[in-house]
């Protein structure tokens, strides 16, 4: 029987996390791993093998090594790339009636050994904090580790999801999309978005609930609550003015949405952050 596979499938084990910055030589030879490896390309280039088959490497590639398959890593001399990698391995959860069981195979997961993800800055980050908190094992580390890995899974399995979509429909979210990217502190109102492709709010907010799997107000609170990480971590701009800066009615609801995506509060979320670098 076909397994079905969601978040809530899956309960991992990370075992292993690097943000590596090669330099010129870097390599790694030919090998088989026997737990499973996700890479992300930051930036840079290089050339990346698997089953004898090579790929070009290059800022948002994503490649996944599943036990057993033979692959290699050499970065290109004249500008060597630079990578997230995790190494896990999970337990995979079947549901029947009303209670979990242990499947007694973790199968591989449903993803393409190469891709070139979308907007990969968000799974970028998510893979940066998961690095972070399991090198430094900072307080509720494994809990947090857990969390950032299966909103890595989600993200992957939301733009599978996403790459079935048809041309008119990804023209359209993507235009929206980087738009909300580059005016990020903008008040964004979905008639306005709507308007840049030429169809109705109603149509644009049903296309991304459809297909990312988020309502349009939602998207466009990650992607704020992403920059408001940013503000909170490189400086010690007040709450209340963050808060302003990217378009929330008032400190409160920013951080009423910040603890909706988070978990924490933007205080909390500050103090982890100090805490981190008074370690270092």
């Amino acid at each position: 029987m076909e397994q079905y596979f969601s978040v809530e499938n899956i309960f991992p084990t990370v075992r292993y996390g690097v943000h590596r910055k090669t330099e010129k030589g870097w390599k790694i030879d030919s090998r088989i791993i026997t737990d499973h490896e996700f890479v992300l390309i930051e930036k840079g280039s290089g050339i990346i093998t698997i089953e004898e088959k090579n790929y070009t490497a290059r800022s948002g590639m994503f490649f996944y090594f599943s036990p057993g398959i033979v692959h290699s890593l050499c970065t290109d001399d004249d500008e060597p790339f630079s990578f997230y990698a995790v190494h896990f391995s999970y337990v995979f959860l079947e549901k029947e009636t009303k209670e979990w069981t242990v499947s007694p195979v973790a199968p591989n997961l449903p993803l393409q050994s190469v891709q070139n993800i979308y907007n990969y800055k968000v799974l970028a980050e998510n893979m940066a904090g998961l690095i972070d908190y399991l090198n430094r094992h900072l307080q509720n580390w494994e809990l947090m580790v857990r969390t950032l890995f299966q909103s890595c899974i989600y993200h992957l399995f939301q733009y599978n999801a996403y790459k079935k979509i048809d041309h008119s429909a990804k023209v359209k979210i993507d235009t929206v999309a980087n738009y909300i990217a580059i005016n990020i502190e903008k008040n964004f109102t979905a008639g306005e978005l709507a308007e840049l492709v030429k169809v109705t709010p109603d149509y644009i907010s049903r296309l991304f609930k459809k297909y990312t799997g988020n309502t349009l107000i939602s998207y466009i609170n990650l992607c704020k609550i992403a920059r408001a990480k940013t503000y909170l971590i490189e400086n010690n701009v007040a709450i209340r003015r963050i808060a302003n800066t990217l378009s929330f009615s008032d400190e409160f609801y920013f951080s009423k949405v910040f603890k909706k995506v988070e978990g924490i509060s933007p205080s909390q979320f500050r103090r982890i952050v100090q805490l981190q670098k008074n370690t270092l």
